[in-house]
């Protein structure tokens, strides 16, 4: 992985603990305990192959501290011993479902909510912020959309390489009726 990649995903990780420790007023000023977790944490992500939203939800959700002010995260805890079982215990009960099923509905029912607001299908599936699959994104709407294909075809190609996955989508047709176009991803040869 090159530097520039692995800066993006440290960036990320530290724009994900802004916006989900609800820490928004403390950006931009210097911080040199979050700035080493969160290399640390880069470093966590990258081997994991952990989206930084997902990793930074994973930590909050399975690391903190009880104060007299109530329950505390703090920077250092992006990283601490626990953060790949945290990981992995987030993306087994809160990330997916147990089947092909529990994802398709969860990710449907994410969409459904998003949908409600000012924004497009197309911004919302192009958000990297809402925990859509790439297939799930490139695949869920009536029409191909290209940004969303341009952005996400690849990674939604390496996806469909799942047997059970695709099996999962042909068999939509018959348990509700629903014919995802799988044509509309480019192969790409790795």
């Amino acid at each position: 992985m090159s530097n520039e990649a692995y800066d993006a995903i440290a960036e990320e990780i530290k724009e994900q603990y802004y916006k989900q420790t609800d820490r928004e007023a403390q950006r931009g000023r210097s911080n040199p305990q979050l700035d080493a977790a969160v290399m640390k944490a880069a470093d966590i992500c990258r081997e994991m192959e952990c989206d930084p939203a997902i990793y930074v939800a994973a930590q909050l959700a399975y690391t903190s501290v009880r104060t007299e002010k109530g329950e505390q995260f703090f920077p250092n805890m992006l990283a601490s011993k626990s953060a790949r079982d945290n990981v992995n215990q987030y993306r087994s009960i809160v990330h997916r479902g147990n089947t092909w099923q529990g994802i398709w509905a969860t990710q449907k029912r994410y969409l459904a909510q998003a949908v409600t607001g000012d924004r497009t299908v197309e911004e919302i599936l192009l958000n990297h912020n809402i925990d859509f699959d790439a297939w799930f994104r490139c695949l869920i709407s009536k029409e191909p959309i290209p940004s969303v294909i341009k952005k996400y075809g690849y990674e939604a190609s390496q996806q469909l390489k799942n047997p059970e996955l695709l099996t999962f989508i042909n068999n939509l047709k018959f348990m509700e009726g629903i014919v995802l176009d799988t044509s509309r991803i480019p192969v790409y040869w790795v």
